[in-house]
Protein backbone atom coordinates (compact mmCIF):
# COMPACT_ATOMS: atom_id res chain seq x y z
CA UNK A 1 0.00 0.00 0.00
CA UNK A 2 2.72 2.44 1.19
CA UNK A 3 4.84 1.45 -1.96
CA UNK A 4 1.93 1.50 -4.47
CA UNK A 5 1.19 5.29 -2.70
CA UNK A 6 4.74 6.46 -3.08
CA UNK A 7 4.99 5.24 -6.21
CA UNK A 8 1.94 7.27 -7.34
CA UNK A 9 3.45 10.53 -6.24
CA UNK A 10 7.12 10.29 -6.43
CA UNK A 11 7.75 7.70 -9.36
CA UNK A 12 11.01 4.93 -8.74
CA UNK A 13 13.19 7.53 -7.06
CA UNK A 14 13.36 10.04 -4.07
CA UNK A 15 15.09 12.84 -4.32
CA UNK A 16 16.84 14.71 -1.11
CA UNK A 17 13.85 17.57 -1.65
CA UNK A 18 11.00 14.69 -1.72
CA UNK A 19 12.69 12.70 1.18
CA UNK A 20 12.49 16.03 3.15
CA UNK A 21 8.92 16.35 2.28
CA UNK A 22 8.02 12.83 3.61
CA UNK A 23 10.14 12.87 6.68
CA UNK A 24 10.24 16.12 8.12
CA UNK A 25 14.21 15.65 8.13
CA UNK A 26 15.92 18.76 7.40
CA UNK A 27 18.65 19.23 4.65
CA UNK A 28 21.33 19.09 7.00
CA UNK A 29 19.91 16.07 8.88
CA UNK A 30 19.79 13.96 5.54
CA UNK A 31 23.25 15.08 4.68
CA UNK A 32 24.65 14.50 8.11
CA UNK A 33 22.97 11.48 7.51
CA UNK A 34 24.36 10.86 3.86
CA UNK A 35 27.90 11.16 5.26
CA UNK A 36 27.56 8.74 7.83
CA UNK A 37 26.01 6.43 5.96
CA UNK A 38 22.50 6.14 7.46
CA UNK A 39 20.51 6.75 4.68
CA UNK A 40 20.96 4.46 1.47
CA UNK A 41 21.31 7.40 -1.14
CA UNK A 42 23.28 6.75 -3.89
CA UNK A 43 24.14 9.71 -6.80
CA UNK A 44 22.58 9.37 -10.20
CA UNK A 45 22.85 12.32 -12.91
CA UNK A 46 24.62 14.60 -10.72
CA UNK A 47 21.93 14.72 -7.21
CA UNK A 48 21.26 11.83 -4.86
CA UNK A 49 18.56 9.72 -4.77
CA UNK A 50 17.12 6.78 -3.04
CA UNK A 51 15.04 4.09 -4.73
CA UNK A 52 11.51 3.40 -3.35
CA UNK A 53 11.80 0.25 -2.33
CA UNK A 54 14.92 1.13 -0.15
CA UNK A 55 13.27 4.11 1.63
CA UNK A 56 10.43 2.01 3.03
CA UNK A 57 12.98 -0.62 4.17
CA UNK A 58 15.33 1.90 5.83
CA UNK A 59 11.86 3.90 6.71
CA UNK A 60 10.55 0.58 8.93
CA UNK A 61 13.80 -0.23 10.50
CA UNK A 62 14.20 3.39 11.63
CA UNK A 63 10.78 3.42 13.12
CA UNK A 64 11.52 -0.02 15.21
CA UNK A 65 14.61 1.33 16.49
CA UNK A 66 12.66 4.46 17.79
CA UNK A 67 9.63 2.24 18.48
CA UNK A 68 12.56 -0.14 20.94
CA UNK A 69 14.25 2.57 22.39
CA UNK A 70 11.05 4.25 23.44
CA UNK A 71 9.96 0.78 24.91
CA UNK A 72 13.06 0.46 26.82
CA UNK A 73 12.92 4.06 28.29
CA UNK A 74 9.59 2.99 29.47
CA UNK A 75 10.76 -0.15 31.79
Amino acid sequence: MMFDALLAGYGFFLTIPDLMKITGLSRSTIDRMKRCGQIPLAKMNGSYKMRIDHFIGWWDRRVKAEETAFAVNLI
